[in-house]
C-alpha cells in the first residue's frame, strides 16, 4: 500500500532522519509498497523550504550585522546563498532518499478545474466556509484519481491537517465528504494526522516491553537531557504562554530547563524491523523545572526577576532496541499541562 505525506509532515523533518521514518521505510520494504509525491506537494514542500531558508539566512545576516557594529569591523561578512541552486539541491536530494522514480511523481490534472469550483460553490471538504482549500482539493482529487489506477485500490495518505481531511481533531477519520468520494470511486484512503499514529497502527503490543522493562533499561539521566534540550530549542511563544498563563506575569524573552523528572511511562508500541532491530514508542510523564525571566514593572523603573516553575510535561519518546540495549533516543514532541488538558 503506497503512502503520500503532505508537505507539513516533511516541514517537520527536512531530512527524514527520524524514528518513525525509519519505520515507514521498512513497512514499505515489507509489503512492496513506495512513496508517492503528488506534484502539488512537491511545489509546496520547496516552496516552505525556500521560505525557511530565506528566514534563516536573513536571523543569520541581521545577527552578522549588528556583531560587526558592535566589534566596530567586519568580522563576519554577507553570507552567499544560492537559494533557488540550495532549493533543487534539496528537493533532488528528498526524492532520492524516498526513493521516488518519475512514475511515483503525480503531476496534477488540467481536468481538475470544473471538479474544483463545483466543491468550492458546494462548500464540500477539503474546502471551507471561507472559501479556502484550492491547494487541499488539488491534493485530494490526485489521491483519488492515484488510488483509482492503483493495483491495491487503496493507499495511505498522512496530514497533520485534521481539519481540513479529518471529521475532526480528536476523531482523525476521513471527512463524510471525503468518504463518500471513496465510496463512489470503490477506493480506500487510509488516513492518519501523523506518522506516530500510523506506527502505532502497525506496532504491537508485546509483553516483555512493559512500563517496569523500560523503567530498567532505558538511561533515564540521558532522557532527562534530551527532554530538556527539547524544551529549550521548542518554541519559545508556547512554554513562555504557559507561564503568562501560571503565574499571570509578564514573560521576560528568556527561560532556561533545569531539569526533567520522569515518573511514569505508558503506550509503550513496538515496531519490529526487518533487521531485527526493535523501535519503542512511548509516552513519558515528567515534572519539568523551569526557570523563566520576567518583567517586575515598577513605578520608577522596569527590572528583570526570576522564577522558577515546575510544569506537568508529556513526552512522545522514540528509541531504538538492539543487541539488548536501548539506544538512538529522540523525542519527537512534548506536551505543557494546562487547565488539566495537554496541548500547544
Amino acid at each position: 500500500m503506497d503512502i503520500v505525506l503532505d508537505s507539513n509532515i516533511y516541514r517537520g523533518d527536512w531530512y527524514l532522519k527520524s524514528n518513525d521514518l525509519t519505520i515507514l521505510r521498512d513497512y514499505l520494504g515489507k509489503t512492496d509498497s513506495s512513496f508517492v509525491l503528488p506534484q502539488i506537494i512537491l511545489e509546496e514542500v520547496m516552496g516552505l523550504y525556500k521560505r525557511n531558508l530565506e528566514e534563516e539566512i536573513n536571523s543569520l545576516s541581521k545577527i552578522s550585522e549588528n556583531l560587526n557594529y558592535l566589534l566596530n569591523r567586519v568580522l563576519l561578512k554577507e553570507l552567499e546563498v544560492n537559494i533557488e541552486q540550495e532549493s533543487e539541491k534539496y528537493i533532488n536530494l528528498l526524492i532520492r532518499k524516498l526513493g521516488i522514480t518519475n512514475s511515483k511523481i503525480v503531476e496534477y490534472d488540467n481536468d481538475f478545474l470544473p471538479k474544483i469550483i463545483e466543491r468550492a460553490i458546494q462548500k464540500r471538504k477539503p474546502f471551507k466556509d471561507e472559501d479556502r482549500g484550492f491547494r487541499d482539493c488539488i491534493i485530494w482529487l490526485t489521491l483519488l484519481k492515484y488510488t483509482e489506477k492503483s493495483h491495491e485500490k487503496q493507499i495511505v495518505f498522512i496530514s497533520n491537517n485534521p481539519t481540513d481531511f479529518g471529521d475532526n481533531k480528536q476523531n482523525p477519520i476521513l471527512h463524510p465528504d471525503l468518504q463518500k468520494d471513496c465510496d463512489e470511486l470503490n477506493i480506500k484512503v487510509n488516513y492518519f494526522k501523523s506518522i506516530k499514529d500510523f506506527t502505532e497502527k502497525h506496532s504491537k503490543k508485546i509483553d516483555e516491553f512493559d512500563t517496569d522493562w523500560l523503567s530498567k533499561n532505558i538511561d533515564i539521566s540521558l532522557l532527562s537531557d534530551i527532554a530538556r534540550e527539547k524544551i529549550d530549542q521548542s518554541s519559545p511563544h508556547y512554554v513562555k504562554n504557559w507561564f503568562e498563563w501560571r503565574t499571570e506575569l509578564d514573560s521576560a524573552d528568556s527561560f532556561k530547563t533545569i531539569n526533567v523528572n520522569f515518573n511514569d511511562f505508558e503506550d509503550i508500541f513496538i515496531y519490529e524491523m526487518v533487521n531485527g532491530d526493535f523501535i519503542i514508542n512511548f509516552t513519558g510523564w515528567a515534572d519539568t523545572k523551569i526557570n523563566f525571566e520576567y518583567y517586575d514593572y515598577g513605578y520608577f523603573e522596569n527590572t528583570i526577576k526570576n522564577k522558577t516553575e515546575i510544569a506537568k510535561t508529556v513526552f512522545y519518546v522514540s528509541a531504538v532496541y538492539k543487541n539488548n540495549i536501548i539506544e538512538e533516543i529522540e523525542i519527537n514532541d512534548f506536551l505543557i499541562n494546562k487547565e488539566g488538558k495537554f496541548g500547544h
